[in-house]
């Protein structure tokens, strides 16, 4: 008779004998487990047999009365031990990967879940069955993985072990690392990068803090004395508040609560030109973006003059309103070159290829493109820039749902 026997008689699976034994609670659901495997032809694995082994010698007596030796029991076995790779190790891959290797242990795939909650679960593949979880090689997911694995008693490597201290010496210091401006101070920023946003903004000041938060995202600037940043952007107007404090490159801002002259107001506050407006259609409709760009243009008059405005599409003459359009594009001297000098642009649907060869980049974007297809254009500026601002009546459903973990995916509603 093997231990399996054993074990099935004390459950009552097994044919020739009746279950008079009484199994404890604490028992029942681990005896039962491997009763099933084995009742699938599938043998014990040498931990499997010891911790049998411990279970079944505390029923001895209900076994010697059934004139069962369970002691002699113990070294027979109905198949041969099943094999195990215990090998638990932490490594580099082949492909560059993070590759975690262990036997199934419910308390390390916990771990191994919350790594992927952390990283993105998309920085994480795992093939169903197999031992090995692999994650992107990142700062963040070393940090993590390490942070959980590091004394779980696997191999890991010391490359790996290496560049963890790196990132530990960086949690531990942060101020000495991330970039931002400190005390007025731009810190812990490449000096071409430095060197770009002086140029760009000059000199941190009290009266221009507000510039350099308006713009962290595209500097990479992600430290701020609160203080500092909170005085400078008070004394903003509450349009150029809210866009300053933005989540979102592109944000949603309602005609019906916002003229377009109060968005330029914002946009002169945040010395945002050049700027590209796009003053598209709707179904097909010219007269929409007729009045869209008519609205637009008599905003900026006696602030940007007509010289420094250009206007880079024309409307087929099927109408009259057409024709009296492209005669006032004419009248009004708006064809003009784009250069350095030009404040403002406006296009329709598409960016004139010269623009990306001459490689001009407007500051801001206002766009009054139709909600069906504020998601889904791609060829125009919408996006492109780290405030586009989106006048329109309403935010479609698409554009309330698109939305991301994200600073340049989706639209925020302000």
């Amino acid at each position: 008779m093997t231990i399996e026997d054993c074990l099935e008689i004390l459950l009552g699976f097994h044919p020739q004998y009746a279950n008079n034994i009484p199994v404890k609670k604490e028992d029942a659901g681990i005896l039962l487990s491997v009763a099933k495997q084995i009742g699938k032809g599938t043998a014990l694995t040498d931990r499997q047999l010891e911790m049998l082994k411990t279970k079944l010698v505390v029923y001895k007596e209900s076994f010697d009365n059934l004139d069962i030796d369970i002691n002699d029991c113990f070294d027979r076995l109905r198949y041969p031990l099943r094999q195990i790779d215990r090998s638990k190790y932490i490594k580099i891959d082949d492909t560059g990967d993070i590759a975690i290797r262990f036997p199934f242990t419910k308390k390390l795939i916990v771990l191994i879940e919350e790594i992927a909650r952390a990283v993105g679960s998309h920085n994480h593949y795992h093939k169903k069955g197999s031992h090995l979880h692999t994650f992107k090689l990142t700062e963040q997911s070393v940090y993590h993985i390490m942070k959980r694995f590091k004394n779980k008693d696997f191999e890991i490597d010391e490359s790996l072990l290496a560049i963890n201290k790196d990132i530990e010496k960086i949690v531990e210091n942060p101020y000495d690392y991330i970039p931002g401006i400190y005390n007025y101070e731009i810190r812990n920023c490449h000096p071409i990068a430095k060197q770009y946003i002086l140029d760009t903004l000059g000199n941190p000041e009290p009266d221009n803090m507000y510039l350099f938060k308006d713009r962290a995202h595209v500097l990479g600037l992600k430290y701020f004395d609160d203080d500092a940043v909170t005085t400078a952007i008070n004394k903003c107007t509450p349009l150029t508040q809210k866009i300053i404090n933005r989540k979102k490159s592109s944000v949603f801002l309602s005609r019906n609560s916002y003229s377009i002259s109060s968005i330029i107001e914002s946009l002169i506050e945040l010395d945002r030109f050049p700027i590209v407006v796009v003053v598209d259609q709707y179904r097909h409709n010219d007269l929409d973006c007729i009045d869209n760009f008519y609205t637009i243009h008599k905003a900026f008059t006696n602030i940007i003059d007509n010289k420094d405005v250009s206007v880079l599409f024309r409307l087929d003459n099927e109408s009259n309103d057409n024709i009296e359009f492209n005669k006032y594009i004419k009248n009004n001297n708006l064809n003009n070159v784009v250069d350095k000098n030009t404040k403002v642009v406006y296009i329709k649907d598409k960016i004139p290829k010269f623009l990306i060869k001459d490689n001009w980049n407007p500051g801001a974007c206002i766009s009054c493109c139709s909600n069906v297809r504020l998601i889904s254009r791609k060829n125009n500026y919408v996006g492109d820039v780290d405030l586009t601002i989106h006048w329109e009546k309403d935010l479609s459903a698409m554009g309330e749902y698109f939305n991301r973990n994200s600073f340049v995916e989706g639209i925020e509603k302000l």
